[in-house]
């Protein structure tokens, strides 16, 4: 029977490997750091893109299988996993659009465990990656450096929708310079667009979600009062208080925050989308987040 690989030197190889982290993929290091004082027994993979047309996941799954066959089997042999799943062979389970495809959410929906948003999916037992970095840990235990990254640019100003390959030290700005694409008189902005996560050109594209928009530069429609009409309610996937949430921030309230479930907030931005009153709420949240507990 062969040995188990050791967890501790995999834990020193990825950090000089300093594999990119995601919301799809959160920090591989410190989850396999953190088994080693809470074990885990359920392993997540998100195979799925939030948006099924960027094809970047999805991309990673057709033409490197063999790399995410050897990144799963060396989790499996590191970990006491009882069990994996792989949210593609599931998605027909539930509604798969964004944003849920989230990991609280599927951790919620798929293990009946409460993840929460400002801690590692580890907490709680669950160990979660994506298929690009379970596609990048097969090239390591290969002994191939992990050294560029896939990225999807969208151009909102001409249409256009690029697929690329960049250095993994590359910055947002060295990635759009790759292409014939400008960033003049245009807004760069990453992953989910709801999101609302706005990108300086000096941000390496390592932190990015390697899904990048340029979009036109507009100014900000004036907001509204609340009206109390509750549509950010009805509409929000972890089931909390928006509307609550944003009257504690402008009243700087952490504690009030925390009791309308500031803490479940996965920051996906489908308040703000169906708000009638164009209202900041994700901005308030965020904002909130950073207030003391």
């Amino acid at each position: 029977m062969p040995t188990p690989p050791d967890i501790s030197i995999w834990i020193q190889k990825l950090a000089e490997a300093r594999l990119p982290a995601r919301r799809s993929s959160p920090d591989l290091l410190q989850q396999l750091q953190q088994t080693l004082r809470r074990p885990v027994n359920r392993v997540l993979v998100l195979a799925m893109d939030v948006d099924p047309d960027i094809d970047l996941l999805q991309s990673v799954g057709r033409d490197e299988p063999e790399n995410v066959e050897a990144g799963l089997n060396l989790l499996h042999a590191m970990l006491p996993v009882r069990r994996a799943i792989v949210d593609a062979r599931y998605a027909r389970r539930f509604d798969s659009r964004y944003p849920n495809l989230d990991p609280a959410l599927l951790i919620r929906r798929l293990f009946r465990r409460q993840a929460r948003t400002d801690a590692l999916p580890t907490d709680v037992g669950v160990l979660v990656v994506d298929i690009l970095t379970l596609a990048q840990l097969g090239q390591l235990e290969k002994g191939r450096p992990v050294d560029d990254l896939p990225v999807v640019i969208d151009d909102r100003l001409s249409g256009k929708r690029l697929r690329l390959r960049a250095n993994v030290a590359a910055t947002v700005g060295d990635v759009l310079a790759q292409t014939s694409l400008t960033s003049t008189n245009a807004q760069v902005w990453n992953g989910p667009l709801l999101r609302q996560k706005k990108t300086p050109l000096s941000m390496p594209i390592a932190a990015t979600e390697l899904w990048l928009h340029l979009l036109p530069c507009t100014s900000p429609r004036p907001a509204a009062a609340c009206t109390r009409c509750g549509e950010c309610i009805v509409a929000c996937p972890a089931n909390i208080h928006p509307a609550a949430l944003l009257d504690a921030s402008q009243r700087r309230d952490r504690s009030a925050g925390e009791a309308f479930g500031l803490r479940a907030c996965i920051e996906c931005g489908v308040c703000d989308d169906v708000c009638p009153s164009l209202l900041p709420i994700l901005e308030s949240i965020q904002q909130l987040k950073t207030l003391p507990t």
